[in-house]
């Protein structure tokens, strides 16, 4: 990296004046690339943060300074989070957005984040400036940051942070949702902590802040609670500490300082504010529907009806077939599907036992406890289930593959290889994929490769198709073969150009042969695709930054 700075400005890194600082006869210069103009906020030292506005290559930005090193993690991963999401509704990020300075040799090392900036009010400075607004505006603000918040869920997300301060209007009327740094993935070690007295960092705005995510047990349903609070505040012009509580249910009433809403619309902010996170909607898709009844103010009898007519025939038809306790079993374990999909995994947990009261040998059933005992982190109970199905059902493949997984996690290789073969033999050919992947983190490449060959000749699905010739460039890069192991990884890429395990391989195997710009492209496609929660792509990630910023650097 490097800086034009004056000398008399290297105490800037207080950046109480930084924006002042004149360098070159000019504002500062960042990375020869990032201007700095002017502050967006009043400075203030008990702030982790300070924002600026920037401009880059005659486009104004916004330029996120964080002060405080132990709230490094967060900053990183906001960045990440940033850099995976496209959407209007998201501020954009590139991929080398991200990077960390020192303005002088004994100066502590700033974390810095350059994102999009959004032109524009806040949802908080609208209403101080407009007023409450009414419900035709609050129907189109709703739907467009639940689908925010849907694109935020399906990448395993939540905001944890979503109040009117946090949300912006342009011009245009597109909504965006801002400040990430409080974001966070719902992973493995996530689930374990929310189910444990393990601590994890609470975000809480007062108002806004659902309770279970105040005693740091934040689940996505969280930020449907928040958006309820938000939209609270945007149709009664009140904060919502300002409001009352029904002292027995803690409901929140406001319905009266917001005469403009119907009834319909209000019963809908009423159930994302639901006190118990299971009472909220299931998912995005669930609010979104509710929007569409409410705009067109009908139900959909046709939907309705061929819902009837779908669970009608499925338990008439399995009634036919077995006899009365089967078919009810049948008709407890897709009741429970359907809300297993939804996320409402307390509730599909009752409708599968209530099934294995009908039929307690359904190995189906156990084998969907024990991906719920997985989901928990209770890796005893997931394990204790799939073998109760696979001894009632020998032949049930994704028991076998399930039971794999959990055999991992407890990093008992041996009953995951055992499993995933078994898995293999019941037709799952996924599971010679994982099972490759297990024989190349042992580096026993040779052993990879052979099982890797025998499945291509089995599968004619692409996807498939796609790991398996990503690891099998992978066995061929650990046997230094690397002529081979290029050709490999680009056919993978040609099957699939928007996964990064094949780019962030191909990049190892162009370092091999010292083709480093090429593969510092690569890097850059590895970074764009790389996911946070795939176990290898998260290392990859780091070695992909850590060898964009060392070429940096190096200019």
């Amino acid at each position: 990296m490097s800086y034009c700075i004056n000398p008399k400005c290297t105490n800037r890194l207080n950046l109480d004046n930084l924006a002042n600082c004149q360098t070159c006869g000019n504002s500062l210069l960042i990375n020869n690339r990032y201007r700095l103009l002017k502050p967006l906020r009043e400075l203030d030292e008990f702030c982790p943060t300070e924002i600026f506005e920037i401009e880059d290559q005659n486009t104004r930005k916004v330029l996120k300074i964080l002060k405080r090193p132990k709230w490094s993690e967060m900053f990183q991963r906001e960045a990440r989070v940033l850099q995976q999401l496209k959407h209007p509704g998201i501020p954009q990020v590139e991929i080398d957005g991200y990077f960390t300075l020192k303005i002088s040799p004994k100066a502590k090392e700033l974390h810095c984040l350059v994102m999009e900036k959004i032109e524009g009010l806040t949802l908080e400075q609208w209403v101080e400036k407009y007023g409450k607004i009414p419900q035709k505006i609050a129907v189109d603000w709703l739907k467009q940051l639940v689908e925010i918040l849907k694109v935020l869920h399906e990448k395993d997300l939540f905001h944890r942070d979503l109040k009117p301060s946090n949300c912006m209007v342009k011009p245009t009327g597109q909504l965006v949702l801002i400040d990430f740094g409080s974001v966070r993935e719902i992973t493995g070690t996530y689930l374990a902590k929310v189910g444990t007295d393990r601590q994890i960092t609470g975000i809480v705005s007062p108002g806004y802040t659902p309770p279970e995510q105040a005693t740091g047990k934040a689940v996505p349903q969280s930020d449907f609670f928040a958006l309820g609070r938000t939209f609270v505040h945007l149709l009664t012009e009140k904060h919502p500490v300002e409001l009352s509580e029904n002292p027995q249910t803690g409901k929140l009433m406001w319905h009266e300082a917001a005469p403009q809403v119907s009834a319909e619309f209000a019963n809908l902010i009423d159930n994302l504010m639901a006190t118990i996170p299971a009472k909220r909607p299931a998912n995005a898709q669930a609010i979104l529907e509710r929007i569409e009844f409410i705009k067109n103010n009908k139900i959909s009898f046709l939907k309705a009806q061929r819902w009837l007519a779908r669970t009608g025939l499925l338990f008439l038809g399995f009634a036919g077939i077995a006899g009365f306790s089967d078919s009810v079993a049948k008709y407890y374990y897709n009741r429970g599907l359907e809300n297993h999909i939804s996320r409402q995994t307390e509730q599909a947990e009752i409708y599968y036992r209530q099934a294995l009261k009908f039929n307690p040998n359904y190995a189906e059933v156990h084998n969907a406890l024990g991906f719920i005992c997985q989901d928990r982190q209770d890796l005893t109970c997931a394990r204790f289930e799939y073998e109760k199905a696979i001894s009632l059902n020998p032949n049930l493949a994704i028991a076998h593959f399930n039971l794999a997984t959990t055999c991992e996690e407890l990093l008992d290789r041996e009953c995951a290889r055992q499993a995933y073969q078994q898995a293999s033999k019941n037709g799952l050919i996924t599971a010679d994929n994982n099972l490759a992947r297990l024989y190349l983190l042992s580096e026993d490449y040779q052993s990879a490769e052979r099982l890797i060959l025998q499945a291509l000749k089995q599968t004619k699905d692409n996807h498939i198709k796609y790991s398996l010739l990503k690891n099998l460039g992978w066995a061929k890069l650990g046997q230094k073969r690397y002529i081979e192991a290029q050709g490999t990884l680009k056919q993978a890429v040609q099957l699939n150009s928007q996964q990064a395990g094949a780019y962030c391989l191909l990049a190892q195997v162009l370092e091999a042969q010292n083709q480093l710009q090429t593969a510092k492209q690569q890097w850059g496609n590895c970074l764009r695709y790389a996911s946070i929660y795939n176990q290898d792509e998260a290392a990859w990630i780091d070695m992909a930054r850590e060898r964009l910023n060392s070429a940096r650097e190096e200019k």
